[in-house]
């Protein structure tokens, strides 16, 4: 799993990737989450980069500011293809 550095404040769209056992990922609405251990998961409507298949990249729609912390963004997709939610990469946000 890959670590990804980030500086706090910085305002970004966050994405994550995503490997469909079914293919078909093209048809389904992709969420992301950054997620810290312990804390309740917030997921954010998402969009696609290019046209996936049965690997995609998913990216928030909007920028989100997070606190200083380890994350673990994470990415589901709708019940179209299949429903797992899937560990994309690790995101610390550094001072």
């Amino acid at each position: 799993m890959r670590t990804e550095l980030r500086p706090a404040s910085s305002s970004e769209k966050i994405d994550g990737g995503f490997t469909s056992t079914a293919g078909g990922l093209d048809a389904t609405t992709p969420e992301v989450a950054a997620v810290v251990a312990g804390e309740a998961e917030t997921w954010w409507p998402a969009s696609w980069l290019g046209t996936p298949d049965t690997t995609g990249t998913a990216q928030t729609d909007a920028v989100h500011v997070l606190p200083v912390g380890v994350y673990t963004i994470r990415v589901r997709v709708d019940a179209g293809v299949e429903q797992p939610v899937r560990d994309s990469h690790i995101l610390k946000v550094h001072p």
